[in-house]
């Protein structure tokens, strides 16, 4: 068990005045974000000066929390343990807009998130691919070649999958043997420096593509069905469509 906790030892991060414990106090200002109500510090152990970050309402506007798409809520949820951290990432990635730099800037945020995160004792595993994917939204902003890399993991990713299954059930052994180490050479397409977490998430997608698929297909059944009804609702008496609230967004 961690030394971490919320109420007492919250080191690395201290409130504005670099005592412990820090808060995290947000007001809800629409339907999925959060302006802070007061300002914390993150000192990594061992930082200068440069190396403190200051999160405040000043200089983080508005945060949505952790940027978890709705088909990954099941695995990763908007907020937990990995809060702290995915402030100060925020933070990072809206300074590294203005950054003469802005891919490394945010790729340099990318692995505050993680050291932040391990900080707060979040599961090994879990922060892990936490990481991976900022990396890959990361590597998905930094130009044509990188976003066509990607693409082509994902494809890849997709073919290794369908040659693993099928291999297995027809038994061909050796076929199955390299459909289960291609994840290996198509790490090499998130970049040098993002090996490990395409190697990662490679891995990964065969333990959490089936569910998320299966939350894309269920959301979107209900997606259907609340269009369907609000649709229906609209046609009564008095009643427009701008009248019916829309389902949640799918982001």
């Amino acid at each position: 068990m961690g030394t971490w906790s919320w109420d007492d030892r919250t080191r690395p991060f201290v409130d504005g005045q670099g005592r412990e414990p820090a808060r995290f106090v947000f007001e809800q200002v629409d339907d999925d974000g959060f302006v802070l109500q007061e300002g914390f510090r993150y000192e990594p152990a061992g930082a200068d000066a440069a190396g403190v970050i200051e999160v405040s309402s000043r200089t983080l506007v508005t945060t949505d929390l952790a940027s978890i798409p709705l088909f990954m809520a099941w695995f990763v949820p908007v907020n937990g343990r990995h809060t702290p951290a995915a402030l100060v990432h925020d933070q990072l990635v809206e300074q590294s807009r203005a950054s003469t730099a802005p891919a490394s800037a945010r790729a340099d945020a990318d692995d505050v998130f993680l050291h932040a995160m391990a900080a707060t004792d979040v599961a090994i595993l879990r922060r892990h691919l936490m990481h991976a994917a900022v990396t890959a939204a990361t590597r998905w902003t930094s130009g044509a070649a990188a976003r066509l890399g990607l693409a082509l993991w994902a494809l890849s990713a997709l073919a290794g999958t369908t040659v693993l299954v099928w291999a297995m059930a027809t038994g061909q052994v050796w076929l199955a043997v390299a459909a289960a180490l291609a994840p290996l050479p198509g790490a090499l397409l998130w970049g040098r420096r993002n090996v490990g977490q395409g190697l990662l998430a490679g891995y990964a997608v065969w333990v959490i593509g089936g569910p998320a698929l299966a939350c894309v297909i269920g959301y979107g059944t209900y997606w259907a069905a609340e269009q369907f009804v609000r649709s229906v609702a609209a046609r009564g008496p008095g009643t427009s469509r701008s009248d019916v609230p829309r389902p949640a967004p799918f982001r």
